[in-house]
């Protein structure tokens, strides 16, 4: 699914605002941006001049999405032919300039694209009216739109420093749909390394993360462009459904532009085993390899696992054995595991077989089941499923309640029976998906 950044700007100032698209179902559209935005405002000092400021609720959530639709179907998306170091070669992204008439023509890597007017994307005038009303006193007139189809489009270190923006151009981005990284780092032996006090940034490799979120501004300005380089890199190994399955077990829904997991999400629900109340406490980890020291430490404790693929995806199915003996390195010895693979609506896409995934969870003593997030297909059974096969082993003496990290709590009138066996009238299991 696409992202999309847009740059817009003024000389000598150089705005861009960038935006990420995705495609969603769109509801009831708030006309104004989010009043409480500003709360959240984050001031970041770089130093010698150089700021970045970050504001995550720039724009409500519901018109965010709105001005994301619309700009996924009705811009004139080209992917241009650029050259990098004296080869000619794609633009790793795809791409659209608007501008006011009479400019200076618009050109970078060998490449000059056509100047669209405002008057054909009236949307583009409110998404920029939204951030006039944010930083007051501005006034651009130009904007280069960016569009990220998928994990693998990108933008590489670079800076905005040219002549014709003066030598402090400001840079925001506004950001639509699924998050995705925006870095900064220092550019060695830069002109601004001697601060105005005389000091000066030690080493080159000084860096800063940002996740750009839905409806977010993040705006570079002073001497960020002449001191520092940014990028968005590639996003690889996420998107296999694995929140998407948790949010249609607890919320029985779909929702189909889902945030990158950063870190551990948390959801629970309650449940009913044999007339018993269960609550199910349940760990979303984070897919990528950046989390995977977060992830590992929610195994120890944790009752069971939901071991997710995308079947119309090979690759993940590939990762599946690596994830699985990190898993079984760092948690308990009696941990119930459930391989689900995901996506079985688009069975006419698939990649991996049922045979296989059968045949995987045979080999490594799984359960298995093929689930789909969007039609809520085989969701619940997967879930219930797990969660009956350790109520089951509770009742047959297989875990040892006492013990904390086994991951299952027991509740007010849990009783234990002459045979030493624990009966339970409520408790709770901690489970997590990766």
């Amino acid at each position: 699914m696409p992202q999309i950044f847009l740059l817009c700007g003024k000389v000598p100032l150089y705005l861009a605002m960038s935006s990420r698209l995705r495609f969603v179902d769109i509801a009831a559209a708030n006309p104004n941006p989010n009043p409480s935005g500003s709360r959240d405002k984050q001031v970041i000092d770089l130093g010698n001049g150089s700021e970045v400021v970050y504001i995550p609720r720039f724009i409500s959530r519901d018109q965010a999405w709105e001005w994301c639709e619309y700009l996924d179907k009705e811009i004139p998306w080209t992917r241009p032919s650029i050259h990098v170091f004296g080869r000619s070669c794609l633009q790793p992204r795809e791409t659209c300039y608007i501008a006011d008439e009479g400019l200076a023509a618009m050109r970078y890597s060998g490449y000059q694209p056509n100047a669209y007017s405002w008057d054909d994307y009236p949307i583009l005038k409110d998404i920029l009216k939204a951030v006039y009303e944010t930083l007051p006193g501005s006034k651009f007139n130009t904007v280069l739109l960016n569009r990220y189809k998928s994990g693998s489009d990108y933008v590489a270190w670079h800076s905005d420093e040219d002549k014709l923006y003066g030598s402090t151009p400001e840079i925001a981005s506004v950001s639509f749909g699924c998050e995705r990284e925006f870095l900064l780092r220092k550019k060695p032996a830069s002109r601004g390394a001697h601060q105005s006090n005389g000091k000066q940034h030690k080493g080159n490799t000084e860096q800063h993360a940002f996740v750009l979120k839905h409806g977010s501004l993040l705006l570079m300005k002073g001497y960020t462009q002449r001191d520092w380089v940014h990028s968005v890199p590639k996003r690889m190994k996420a998107g296999v459904g694995k929140s998407c399955l948790l949010l249609q077990f607890t919320d029985e829904r779909f929702q189909a532009i889902h945030d990158l997991t950063i870190g551990v999400e948390y959801r629970a629900k309650m449940i009913s085993i044999d007339d018993k109340p269960i609550k199910l406490s349940i760990w979303d980890t984070a897919g990528q390899e950046t989390f995977r020291s977060i992830t590992r430490s929610y195994y120890r404790g944790a009752a069971a696992a939901l071991l997710v693929y995308d079947i119309t995806r090979r690759r993940t199915f590939d990762h599946l054995a690596d994830w699985l003996e990190d898993a079984r390195q760092h948690a308990n010895a009696d941990m119930t595991i459930m391989l689900i693979g995901n996506k079985s609506d688009l069975a006419r896409k698939r990649a991996v077989s049922t045979e296989e995934g059968e045949q995987f969870a045979k080999e490594h003593g799984l359960m298995f089941m093929e689930a789909s997030a969007r039609s809520g297909e085989n969701v619940g059974e997967a879930f219930l499923g797990t969660a009956e096969i350790i109520y089951k082993r509770i009742q047959d003496g297989q875990y040892d309640v006492s013990n904390e990290s086994c991951g299952i709590k027991i509740g007010e009138g849990g009783t234990q029976n002459p045979s030493g066996k624990r009966s339970l009238s409520s408790s709770r299991y901690d489970s997590c998906c990766s």
